[in-house]
């Protein structure tokens, strides 16, 4: 019995630990949603491209009848889809 209390103790104290920034990785997949900083839809992501080491580095999607690229590291989880924290201005001047 002394065992299971220290175990149930334990386990408590692990579950109270915050996340980490490395738990909590951003997915990106096809055909999320994507909006800018100042709350602009773009559209949804059409391609992930992907660097040599595996990791993200862009993602594709069309807007305005052109292909744009926008940077992995402007990025981050939004209500059901991606933000960046590009402009739609800023947008406007991708390639």
């Amino acid at each position: 019995m002394m065992r299971f209390t220290i175990f149930a103790a334990g386990l408590v104290a692990l579950l109270s630990v915050p996340a980490t920034a490395a738990d909590e990785a951003l997915v990106i997949r096809n055909g999320l949603p994507v909006k800018t900083a100042d709350g602009s839809r773009l559209g949804r992501v059409n391609r992930v491209d992907k660097a040599s080491d595996g990791t993200v580095s862009s993602i594709s999607l069309i807007y305005e009848e052109r292909i744009i690229r926008i940077p992995a590291s402007t990025l981050k989880a939004a209500d059901k889809g991606l933000e960046t924290s590009l402009t739609r201005q800023d947008v406007r001047k991708l390639k």
